[in-house]
């Protein structure tokens, strides 16, 4: 744990104190597909609470997304960007229309495995947060609801997930969960699967204060 602590020092404060970091870029690639996602619209007026707030979806969506590594043997910070379409989500008590769309932008802590560094393990986790965009009701909107107009609207998310794989292939099952203004509600879980665009390249930050006689 030491180990990572440091590693976390170095991305975030380098050039305080002494470190010395053998560092590690790479871009990946991610798709997957999700079990199941269900959005709650916030309560804004009074015609979107009458028309029903939720809308869900099951086994009938695909993740894409890329990002950012950096990091070290069993640890790694990641900067994510992705977007998920549901074309069959659905509000099963109100049905007003298909389809909803979700864009998640996550920083996260990747350890073991799912770091994507790893040479000794095959099991990993990872633990993250940022924001995610969603709209529901994208198209086929039936008569009664004509007038309405959805608006994409940002959850706060949360994630973790438990995956394993080598260095240049991972995958992870992930939950995610957030909450948003006016009780808007983002759920998704499924799993990810994450293939390298480049290879590892190594560069060394270092920061040494050397010091100084008085």
């Amino acid at each position: 744990m030491l180990r990572y602590l440091k590693i976390l020092i170095a991305l975030l404060c380098l050039g305080t104190g002494s470190i010395h970091a053998q560092l590690k870029f790479k871009t990946q690639f991610y798709t997957g597909f999700d079990l199941y996602n269900w959005y709650k619209n916030p309560r804004s007026s009074a015609r979107e609470c009458e028309a029903g707030l939720s809308s869900g979806n099951a086994l009938s969506s695909v993740p894409i997304g890329t990002r950012l590594l950096v990091g070290k043997d069993n640890f790694s910070i990641s900067a994510e960007a992705g977007a998920d379409l549901q074309f069959f989500a659905l509000d099963v008590n109100h049905f007003k229309g298909l389809g909803a769309v979700a864009f998640p932008l996550l920083l996260k802590m990747n350890f073991g495995a799912v770091s994507g560094f790893s040479k000794t393990k095959l099991v990993g986790w990872s633990l993250g947060g940022g924001i995610q965009y969603q709209k529901t009701e994208l198209f086929y909107l039936t008569e009664d609801y004509k007038d309405l107009e959805r608006k994409i609207f940002p959850t706060y998310i949360g994630e973790i997930a438990i995956g394993g794989g080598v260095r240049g292939f991972q995958t992870s099952y992930f939950v995610r969960v957030g909450f948003g203004k006016l009780q808007a509600t983002s759920v998704n879980t499924g799993f990810y699967f994450f293939l390298d665009l480049s290879g590892p390249k190594n560069q060394k930050q270092a920061a040494i204060i050397e010091p100084r006689s008085i």
